[in-house]
């Protein structure tokens, strides 16, 4: 009897760093290496990355490759302040050579994924240390998880990208990713309100459960959930770029009160707003082991 073993377009062996950081504008690193691959995908605000005598301007939603060994440097540019997360690992396959110098924009059908190997990163790993340390209360198969995630990610890419084209979706799919981006607008439009479910409901006449369904649907995420995304991302970047107060952010972004802002916040960043505002990372020297 002959063993059927499965064979794999992309594997990893190891993930080596994982880095989540908020950026103030004068953010810089120094040129660095390693013997790795690396993607740094841009949260919010911009970056510049250089490569040799390139520079390459990256905005929300996209992300640049670096092959191994590839001498490289992040800087935000004093225009703005920025939020990224980086992921450094160890993968032979040849196909990983598609990546070579690519900087791509996230799909939106593939955000969710992105945002599932973020989340998924900071239940396994005290993320941004180095050497990268595994999290005592970590969920069972966790670091099994973002390995099958990161691949995952990096194949449904590259057919994106041209290796193989993704189906078209129905009429009826279509008009559904449609209802999706308008509600994704109108909640964007309307940041500093207090958004209901009946507004939208009445906005764009359809009922509760199903805009729900359809939104969660395409975007992995619940409209009020999505919405509240929203404002704790722009209220980082009031405590990174202004001198506004805890209580005024809280204000103008439509919170009750600015006690409910902190520990929304905090719930959400991990730390409350003032103690975020002090942690912002202004230069990086990367240290590896060579």
């Amino acid at each position: 009897m002959v063993e059927n073993k499965e064979k794999k377009h992309l594997a990893i062996d190891r993930v080596t760093a994982l880095n989540s950081f908020d950026l103030a504008p004068e953010f810089v690193t120094a040129k660095n290496s390693h013997d790795a691959w690396e993607f740094v995908y841009v949260d919010s605000g911009r970056i510049v990355c250089r490569v040799g005598a390139k520079e390459q301007l990256l905005s929300q939603g996209q992300m640049i490759f670096h092959r191994p060994r590839e001498v490289h440097s992040t800087a935000v540019g004093g225009k703005g302040s920025a939020a990224i997360f980086s992921v450094i690992f160890e993968c032979p396959s040849p196909a990983m050579e598609y990546f070579d110098g690519r900087v791509l924009s996230i799909p939106a059908d593939l955000m969710p994924r992105l945002k599932g190997l973020i989340h998924e990163s900071g239940r396994a790993y005290h993320v941004s240390d180095y050497p990268l340390v595994a999290r005592a209360d970590a969920p069972v198969g966790a670091e099994q998880i973002i390995r099958n995630d990161l691949e995952t990610l990096l194949l449904l890419l590259m057919r994106q990208g041209g290796v193989e084209a993704p189906a078209r979706g129905g009429v009826e799919e279509v008009g559904k990713n449609r209802l999706s981006e308008e509600i994704c607008e109108y909640l964007k439009e309307h940041l500093c309100e207090r958004v209901t479910l009946e507004m939208l409901s009445e906005r764009f006449h359809f009922g509760k459960v199903y805009l729900c369904d359809v939104f969660k649907r395409n975007t992995g995420s619940s409209i009020l959930s999505f919405h509240l995304d929203l404002k704790i991302a722009e209220a980082k970047c009031l405590l990174r770029e202004t001198r506004m107060s805890v209580w005024e952010i809280a204000e103008f972004l439509g919170f009750e009160s600015a006690s409910y802002f902190s520990r929304i916040f905090k719930k959400r960043v991990g730390y409350p707003p003032q103690s975020f505002r002090k942690m912002l990372i202004n230069s990086y020297a990367v240290r590896r082991e060579r």
